[in-house]
């Protein structure tokens, strides 16, 4: 047995054999390949297969006779010849009805006009034979005959719904595009923010809730949406204490800021528990900002400030005869730091765990501050743990002249000799001791 081209089609090897054989024994080797071939028409499922398969059958039953094979038995295929031929026109017929009379896309049509043309094609070389075919089926067969002007039928059904899905699919564009710039309109409004917000607090999305509420109040100042606002971030740090304390730092700052609840001694415990895990010249969160940590001992932390700042001086406008008698004790830089900025940056909570530090007056400075500059001795003994900068900073040290004072370069070296403290180019990076209790 053999295969030709890539479908399959069965033959038997000793179909075309010269093998010396008596008439009778050649007669029967046909007769056994007529029988191969009735079994697998029989197994074939497309209707032109098994009308090969049973013509084939025919043709060596022929060359059997007289031995093995009568004329009604090669009569009797040709019935199921026919039979099949009939059969499967009729079937695909009815497939391809069934198929246009559902289709809702042009490839539907397309499938079935292939499917009318396959029926046309095929039966213009293989006609029906009314005398081997069970009258029903012969007239059923008989009516499939206009599969051709089926097939350009569906030719046309499938431009024609092409056409109407195209205008269709324009007009859907459009309402898209419209619904799309409504939304964004509406999206924009009040009450769309108002609707984000209240869905957000029922199910449960803190976070966004209060981005949505505090978007509002922005907005029209509306109370409602400043008490939502509260409310929701100071229930999305909560949610966030464990999973995200740094980002549940800055909501419980933003709320305590306003003194919302307990939300500045949740605050604190939180920080503490930051910087006590945190490693030496890592970052920690304390008072809104970013703190390198310094030092540790044992119940207590030097953090200093990672972001410079750079908008306020040293020493504000003064006489060459008031710069020569600045030390960090009297300078404006060591009064905003202790004022202003303590007030903007730190709750009272946070205030009431930064230690109180004595400063050493052998470097020109006097007292003792919860927030201060780092003296020279103190950046050289952290150098290790400090970072590089973009800027110069200054430090309380007094440099080797009046009117100047230490400072450290951005590549961490201590400059002792100093620096005019006029200097606008130089920024505060301050310093605190926090209590770890």
């Amino acid at each position: 047995m053999k295969k030709k081209n890539s479908k399959v089609d069965i033959t038997f090897d000793y179909e075309e054999s010269v093998d010396e054989l008596t008439e009778e024994e050649q007669a029967e080797q046909n007769y056994n390949t007529a029988m191969r071939y009735v079994e697998i028409a029989g197994h074939m499922k497309q209707y032109e297969d098994q009308e090969k398969y049973y013509h084939r059958a025919i043709r060596y039953l022929k060359r059997s006779r007289p031995y093995f094979s009568s004329m009604d038995e090669i009569n009797e295929m040709r019935v199921k010849k026919c039979t099949a031929r009939a059969a499967g026109r009729v079937a695909l017929y009815n497939e391809a009805c069934s198929i246009r009379d559902k289709a809702q896309t042009p490839n539907d049509y397309y499938s079935a006009q292939t499917i009318f043309l396959r029926i046309h094609n095929y039966a213009k070389g293989h006609k029906l034979y009314e005398q081997y075919t069970p009258p029903d089926l012969y007239q059923a067969a008989l009516n499939c005959s206009d599969a051709k002007e089926r097939a350009d039928e569906c030719d046309r059904l499938a431009a024609q719904t092409e056409s109407r899905q195209k205008k269709q699919s324009l007009f859907l564009s459009i309402v898209v595009i419209l619904s799309i710039f409504a939304l964004l309109a509406f999206s924009r409004t009040i009450y769309f923010k108002y609707a984000q917000g209240y869905f957000n607090k029922i199910v449960g999305d803190n976070s966004s809730a209060w981005a949505a509420f505090q978007n509002i109040y922005s907005r029209n100042k509306d109370p409602k949406a400043y008490d939502n606002y509260l409310e929701c971030r100071y229930k999305a740090a909560g949610d966030a204490s464990s999973s995200n304390p740094e980002t549940a730092c800055m909501d419980y700052h933003a709320v305590a800021m306003e003194d919302y609840k307990d939300s500045a001694e949740k605050l604190a415990k939180l920080e503490q528990k930051i910087i006590r895990n945190t490693p030496l010249s890592e970052l920690a969160f304390f008072g809104g900002y970013a703190w390198r940590v310094l030092d540790k001992k044992k119940d207590r932390a030097l953090l200093i400030k990672d972001e410079a700042i750079s908008e306020h001086p040293f020493c504000l406008k003064a006489s060459d005869k008031q710069i020569a008698r600045v030390t960090w004790a009297n300078s404006d830089a060591r009064k905003w730091l202790s004022t202003d900025f303590t007030k903007e940056t730190f709750v009272s909570s946070e205030q009431d765990i930064m230690i109180e530090t004595a400063l050493d007056g052998t470097d020109g400075t006097s007292g003792s501050d919860k927030i201060f500059l780092l003296s020279a001795e103190e950046a050289e003994k952290y150098y290790d743990v400090l970072h590089e900068t973009k800027t110069c900073w200054w430090l309380r040290t007094p440099g080797i002249f009046p009117g100047t004072m230490g400072f450290v370069y951005t590549n961490k070296n201590v400059m002792a000799s100093g620096y005019d403290v006029r200097d606008k180019n130089f920024t505060l990076k301050p310093a605190i001791w926090v209590s770890l209790k």
